[in-house]
């Protein structure tokens, strides 16, 4: 599961790294990632998914999530000889995502978008390379009116990637290319869906409340479009700050692969 609190986490490192962006990079053409796959646990706590009060594994749903990345200007760009990266926020974000479950469809990027993906050589141990890619997107607002005092807070996040032990899914040798995929390739997707809205009077009470959390794995992964982001030098103070939006997925990835190993 998502937790709110680490979405959060994630968005307001992106604000602070998009400030100290380096110069803006040529847009390039937009490329459409389609993950399709299985929902295989959660829980839909107020009907978000249609299901209110079920748990989610074992119903047989399936999800379809649309990612559109568009490298606008002003977005952040990292890229170096075994890793790409690009991230923004707000009117620099440069992923909108859509997913479908069950008939709902939930709308994500309007407030984040980060993309990376990489190899590792020693990612699992000496010598033990990996490889990963990883989608963060989130829709997030926190707004009081100033005339009625009502508070209207959504926060809606989407995560998606995959990873790999001895595996050269990344087809380019400078990392920056990400090509359809399936796990014959080698490739352990993984997937979260987290979703809560809610609304409260001028004196705290609530009005309005939804929730629900879904596990996603996928099955396949189609890209259609150019995915060749432009290459951009980085200021200094902009390394760290990359570390640090991407710190939470990468802590994510690196338990994920170490677990592979060990299983």
């Amino acid at each position: 599961m998502i937790h709110p609190g680490t979405l959060r986490s994630r968005a307001i490192a992106l604000a602070a790294l998009a400030v100290v962006a380096a110069s803006a990079a040529p847009a390039s053409a937009a490329v459409t990632y389609v993950f399709k796959g299985a929902i295989t646990g959660g829980y839909d706590e107020t009907g978000v998914f249609g299901l209110a009060g079920q748990q989610l594994d074992g119903l047989g749903l399936t999800f379809t999530a649309t990612i559109v990345r568009n490298d606008v200007a002003g977005a952040m760009y990292d890229s170096g000889p075994g890793f790409s990266s690009v991230g923004g926020f707000r009117d620099k974000s440069p992923l909108q995502a859509t997913i479908d479950v069950n008939g709902k469809t939930f709308a994500f990027g309007s407030y984040l978008g980060q993309q990376g993906q990489d190899e590792d050589p020693n990612g699992c141990g000496p010598g033990c390379s990996t490889e990963q890619f990883v989608f963060n997107a989130q829709a997030y607002h926190d707004i009081v009116d100033p005339i009625s005092g009502v508070t209207s807070f959504l926060n809606n996040g989407l995560l998606l990637g995959g990873t790999g032990v001895y595996t050269n899914f990344l087809p380019s040798t400078d990392y920056h290319t990400l090509g359809s995929l399936t796990g014959a390739d080698g490739v352990d997707f993984f997937g979260e869906l987290f979703l809560e809205s809610y609304t409260l009077d001028a004196v705290g009470g609530r009005t309005a409340y939804s929730r629900g959390v879904a596990t996603l794995k996928p099955i396949s992964l189609t890209v259609s479009g150019s995915d060749a982001p432009p290459a951009a030098v980085p200021e200094p103070a902009s390394w760290a700050l990359m570390i640090l939006g991407f710190g939470s997925a990468g802590a994510m990835l690196r338990s994920r692969r170490l677990t592979a190993v060990l299983a």
